[in-house]
C-alpha cells in the first residue's frame, strides 16, 4: 500500500465506532505511513501531528464527545487540506 494523507478524528464515546477500534485504525495508519513514533507533536489539547520517513502527513484530533462533529475541527480538516494541496 503507498501512503496516503489522513486525518483522523476519533470519538472516544462513539457507540458505533468503538475506540478501541478506531485505536487499531490509529496503529495501521502508523504502520501503512511509516510514522516516526518519536516524532508526535501536538498541535492541541485534542490534535496531534505524527512526523514521517516520507512527506506524507497524519493528523489525529480526539474528543471526548460521541458521534457529533466537535466543535472546532472543521477548520483545522480545512488547513489541513490546503496544506497537502500545495
Amino acid at each position: 500500500m503507498c501512503p496516503k494523507p489522513v486525518f483522523q478524528v476519533a470519538r472516544e464515546k462513539d457507540p458505533r465506532a468503538k475506540y478501541e477500534w478506531q485505536s487499531k485504525t490509529f496503529a495501521e495508519i502508523i504502520k501503512m505511513n511509516l510514522c516516526k513514533i518519536d516524532g508526535i507533536q501536538a498541535i492541541t489539547k485534542n490534535m496531534v501531528k505524527y512526523e514521517l520517513a516520507i512527506p506524507v502527513p497524519f493528523m489525529k484530533y480526539i474528543h471526548d464527545g460521541g458521534y457529533e462533529v466537535p466543535e472546532g475541527v472543521m477548520p483545522a480538516i480545512e488547513e489541513f487540506y490546503k496544506a497537502i494541496a500545495d
